[in-house]
């Protein structure tokens, strides 16, 4: 059962060597650096190597949504060839130091074309994003903030550790859940406390853990379980 990401990683890593082997730049980008600004459709594709980027909705009135962030072994933001009026409002930075190779959208078309694997990748890839924008709006907008909290902490820890495996940090910071979240930085603190207090997660040095996973998802809805 495959439960909504918001951090896509590993999806393209059997595709690495024929992706370098393509014509590319190498891009470094440093902590926030933009990939591209406002006002910018997308023409240049990404396969991360290293770090992670996030890409925000800015609207007019100076709200940030984030919507979702890519790690290593992703391609960003796919290939497709319309333009989609909403890309002019879209922002992606680096959250850590980042290493990618760019490429045109006509490569990656090309690439689409005449390899079945990475097709199939790139449709999976998109009925995640699907899965995560259904999620967000016919489930998240619903919950009670704790709730909506709740999920998006058990899913950004459920991400970075393999399946099975014990949940332990959310690499996330109160600024960037907020964003997620489209909540004030004081309501998300006052919600962490509460977390806290239940034992249910620690904050010490400024790093969210989750100590106890049965406890948070108690506060989860069904879908993330």
């Amino acid at each position: 059962m495959i439960t909504p990401r918001y951090l896509y990683r590993n999806d393209f890593s059997a595709l690495h060597d024929e992706l370098a082997a393509l014509p590319h730049k190498l891009r470094v980008f440093g902590a926030g650096e933009a990939l591209w600004m406002p006002g910018e459709y997308i023409e240049r594709v990404y396969y991360i190597e290293r770090g992670i980027i996030k890409t925000a909705l800015h609207d007019e009135d100076g709200t940030k949504k984030t919507i979702y962030f890519h790690g290593a072994d992703s391609v960003f933001p796919g290939c497709h060839r319309s333009q989609f009026t909403i890309e002019l409002s879209l922002v992606t930075t680096a959250v850590t130091p980042v290493t990618a190779m760019e490429f045109s959208i006509g490569q990656m078309q090309e690439l689409l074309h005449r390899n079945p694997e990475f097709s199939q990748a790139m449709l999976e890839s998109y009925a995640r994003y699907i899965n995560l924008l259904i999620f967000e709006s016919a489930h998240q907008s619903h919950h009670r903030a704790l709730m909506k909290l709740c999920n998006l902490l058990y899913l950004l820890a459920r991400d970075t550790v393999p399946d099975g495996a014990r949940l332990r940090h959310v690499s996330f910071s109160q600024e960037e859940l907020a964003e997620i979240l489209l909540l004030n930085r004081v309501s998300v603190a006052r919600l962490l406390s509460q977390l806290r207090e239940e034992d249910a997660i620690d904050t010490r040095r400024g790093a969210i853990t989750i100590t106890d996973e049965e406890r948070l998802l108690e506060h989860c809805s069904l879908e993330v379980r």
